[in-house]
């Protein structure tokens, strides 16, 4: 801490003897106070600049922007209060929430050791998060602790979040050309496009309309809805073009996307 510090003993009579109204809220060695040191009532001060504390874990939350490519390490601190004799050791593991492992972060499982004699001490988890461009809500997942040895757990979950940084897509409509034939019809594709995918069903409407072109004699009206299904970016719509032998200029209508 800021300075030294004489340590308290499991059976000091200091042990929760101290004011909550007069003391702050971490002890010299800026461990968190007050904490309950002799397992009864709730958390007191201790009296000093010292907060006993007996060995106990808890890990922090942790929240990142995915990225557009690669992985990002989602950060959590296992934290160890207090001055083990015994060396301690925790295990930890990572659950999906709405984050699914091996599509929006990686599995990450094993075990953390802290020395004995080392007065508490802070290790990271590093938690592999996976980029992509899909639009999407921001998702979740945890990493927990469990099977302590010569520790307690305080706080045995930590919350990872993961922030949404794709925009919410645009839609686009080509341009297509082709020859009318000389008679019956043909179908004129139009490609639409998404700027990028989303994870939510994305749908817009398209409705027909004349240029030089008339609709009756050059073209079947067409109107209707395009659904774009999560992860999908190109769909099409089609336009019935009617073949004739009339000598005549290139001829123009409209496919207009709305709603």
């Amino acid at each position: 801490g800021k300075t030294e510090t004489h340590a308290l003993n499991s059976v000091s009579q200091a042990i929760d003897a101290g004011s909550n109204a007069d003391c702050p809220n971490q002890d010299q060695r800026t461990m968190p106070r007050p904490f309950n040191g002799d397992n009864s009532g709730g958390a007191q001060c201790d009296i000093g600049a010292y907060e006993y504390t007996p060995p106990a874990l808890g890990i922090s939350d942790a929240a990142l922007t995915e990225g557009n490519s690669g992985t990002t390490n989602a950060d959590f601190t296992v934290t160890l209060f207090g001055n083990p004799t015994q060396t301690v050791t925790v295990d930890y593991v990572t659950a999906d929430g709405s984050a699914v492992a091996g599509s929006d972060y990686t599995t990450a499982d094993d075990t953390l050791t802290f020395a004995a004699g080392g007065g508490g001490g802070k290790q990271s988890v590093l938690v592999g998060v996976i980029g992509e461009t899909v639009y999407e809500n921001d998702e979740t997942f945890s990493v927990g602790l469990s099977n302590a040895t010569n520790a307690t757990i305080l706080d045995a979950t930590g919350l990872g979040s993961i922030l949404n940084d794709d925009s919410q897509p645009t839609l686009s409509i080509a341009d297509t050309t082709l020859a009318e034939g000389y008679t019956g019809t043909t179908p004129a594709t139009f490609t639409v496009t998404l700027s990028n995918a989303s994870a939510f069903t994305v749908t817009v409407d398209y409705d027909t309309s004349d240029d030089t072109a008339a609709a009756g004699s050059d073209y079947l009206t067409a109107t209707g809805t395009i659904t774009f299904t999560p992860g999908l970016i190109q769909n099409t719509a089609i336009v019935t073009v009617y073949g004739d032998v009339i000598t005549e200029t290139k001829e123009t209508f409209f496919v207009t996307l709305s709603n």
